[in-house]
């Protein structure tokens, strides 16, 4: 019987450490070559499947240098060296390349001061990332030229002759720049099962690009199962499900939050009673601090109607806040503070507190309008947001004066 126990014992042992081995095991290796002689060694940076940044150091020796890691998927990342000081009679320099990492075997060439011309060989996703750029070169060095040739007249003195060949190129530009966006879109519908196409999409969706959530969400779903479960898929993928559900349309979900007093607020109640705005800000952001003075006129002249106002901060100094609310004058609304950071970037898509961000809604906690501070011009396309003017429109038609 002791035997037989020790055998079982040995047998889980096996099954434990084999299991062990087989969960650190690395699936990709990267050798690297490198010329130079001021670099001694080179870091790899990567997000890895738990949204965790990786940061690897490898030495070079004899003009070479190795990674092992464990990737679940293919993923982007960044190969930048550990030089400290630039060389002297050197103009542009480049100690920083990005890459694309697949499991397998790779190779990089890297030059000390010209990682722009890193050579890569290997990575599947890498391949495809190489295919983009070699078929955007047309459009790439129109935009360079018409850069070059802008601003060479921003130098000149501004008369009106300089100001007309300005525009003419800037229009010129601004094609280049929706040609460009059309060979992304192009890219990504033409290639569902490349893991490269997410990281396009997720860029086209991000701050200053102009694609709409639906249009994200419909191109995502046309992405292979194995896309879609990689890392960055799956970051894409939550990504698109905050949006939603912090959309115009979306019922708002309400974050824990305690007043100037200490006191938990319950804003189910508050938001039975009629319309609310809620506005989060930073009272260090002088700009949400403007647009508070602004909303506590609409505060004024539409509370008896049944307007209230919310307002919400996160990782504001307490006493700072307390002051600039009294500062400001804007104690008879709920003043608040979120006591969980995460409920503002899941629930509202709110990666920082600045610019502003204004939410409409009514008494079932739908809601109805979704806007940006002054401080956000150019993000007001993101999420279709409108502006504080919008705002204030859409005030005065749910409750008109008569």
């Amino acid at each position: 019987m002791k035997r037989f126990i020790s055998l079982l014992l040995f047998l889980f042992l096996l099954t434990y450490l084999a299991s062990a081995q087989k969960q650190i095991t690395p699936n990709f290796i990267l050798r690297g070559t490198f010329t130079g002689k001021h670099t001694h060694a080179i870091f790899l940076q990567y997000i890895d499947g738990n949204g965790k940044r990786i940061e690897r150091k490898a030495y070079i020796r004899r003009g070479k240098f190795l990674f092992r890691e464990l990737i679940a998927s293919p993923v982007y990342a960044g190969l930048i060296s550990d030089i400290k000081v630039k060389p002297k009679d050197i103009g542009e320099v480049s100690n920083f390349t990005e890459i694309f990492l697949s499991p397998g075997e790779m190779t990089v060439s890297l030059h000390e001061n010209d990682f722009g011309h890193a050579k890569i060989t290997g990575s599947i996703m890498q391949s495809d990332y190489d295919q983009f750029e070699m078929q955007r070169q047309l459009i790439l060095k129109s935009k360079d030229s018409l850069d070059f040739n802008m601003n060479k007249l921003r130098q000149k003195v501004n008369t009106a002759e300089v100001h007309k060949a300005y525009l003419i190129l800037l229009d010129k530009l601004n094609t280049f720049d929706k040609k460009d966006n059309q060979f992304e879109y192009y890219f990504i519908k033409t290639h569902p099962s490349s893991y490269f196409s997410v990281y396009l999409l997720d860029n086209c969706f991000s701050p200053g690009g102009d694609l709409s959530l639906d249009s994200a969400e419909i191109i995502y779903n046309t992405f292979t199962p194995y896309v879609k479960n990689s890392i960055a898929g799956i970051s894409l993928r939550k990504k698109i499900t905050n949006c939603k559900a912090s959309a115009v349309g979306s019922f708002i979900k309400l974050p824990i939050v305690t007043d100037v007093n200490g006191k938990v607020i319950h804003l189910h109640q508050i938001m039975n009673k009629g319309y609310v705005i809620f506005d989060f800000w930073a009272s260090w952001c002088i700009p949400c601090n403007q647009e508070n003075l602004h909303l506590k006129q609409l505060y004024n002249k539409y509370h008896a109607k049944g307007l209230d106002v919310v307002t919400i901060s996160v990782g504001d100094y307490k006493k700072f806040w307390k002051d600039t609310i009294k500062k400001l004058g804007i104690t008879k609304w709920h003043n608040t503070l979120a006591n969980n950071v995460a409920n503002l970037d899941t629930f509202y898509n709110i990666e920082q507190m600045a610019p502003s961000l204004f939410l409409l809604i009514d008494k079932r906690g739908k809601i109805i309008g979704r806007y940006r501070g002054n401080g956000g011009v150019g993000l007001n396309s993101e999420y279709n947001e409108g502006t504080v003017d919008d705002l204030d429109r859409k005030i005065a038609q749910i409750m008109p004066d008569n």
